[in-house]
């Protein structure tokens, strides 16, 4: 409603006043046009970052994995070869730090795939707003289009007006009445001179 109200005081406006008005509007939209590009140039940015820290995580996270996996497989086997003849005790400070290893590892994963939900909640929601950027976006340029249709138009209004200004001031239909005027004035005048000379005692007859 406030859009159509402000549609109708733009039309009622004089040419001038509308050239003003929607260069200043299309000066704006322009403006805000530039600043949606750039915050969505931005956000774009911001998620290719993310998404290539993520998957560095991930890699570096295998990595990690696999390497303590192999660690422990490795000294497992040393430790069964050289302590064979060793006691039970031993043998279960060993299963107890194997167990400590493994138990770090499992706490290690579950904040490495705690991380990962979180960053994949984050790229949808930086999806979501991409997305209603884009619609911003592009009603910002079907108003920008309207806009520069209405100042095209009342360009054109503008350049007839000095021609209309032109004609008028070059038709001069007044002075031709005045001359007419005082040509019957004239005529008038000459008339009662004539008819005067004509009364007087010592005019001779026509």
């Amino acid at each position: 409603m406030a859009d159509d109200d402000q549609m109708l005081a733009v039309t009622e406006m004089n040419p001038a006043q509308r050239i003003q008005y929607l260069e200043r509007s299309l000066l704006f939209l322009r403006q805000q046009h530039s600043d949606v590009l750039h915050s969505l140039h931005e956000e774009v940015m911001g998620l290719k970052k993310e998404n290539k820290e993520l998957q560095f995580k991930i890699v570096m996270s295998q990595k990690a994995a696999q390497a303590m996996r192999e660690e422990r497989l490795k000294e497992k086997g040393e430790v069964g070869e050289k302590k064979e003849g060793q006691d039970s005790e031993e043998t279960e400070a060993g299963d107890a730090s194997e167990t400590f290893s493994y138990s770090k590892l499992l706490e290690d994963t579950e904040k490495s795939k705690a991380e990962e939900k979180n960053t994949e909640m984050k790229i949808v929601f930086l999806e979501e707003e991409v997305k209603e950027l884009k619609h911003a976006l592009r009603e910002t340029r079907n108003r920008n289009q309207y806009l520069t249709q209405l100042l095209e138009q009342a360009e054109e209004q503008r350049k007839k007006q000095p021609e209309i200004a032109y004609i008028r001031e070059n038709v001069s239909l007044p002075a031709l009445r005045q001359t007419v005027g005082n040509k019957a004035v004239e005529r008038r005048k000459r008339t009662q001179v004539l008819q005067r000379a004509k009364l007087r005692p010592g005019a001779m007859p026509p």
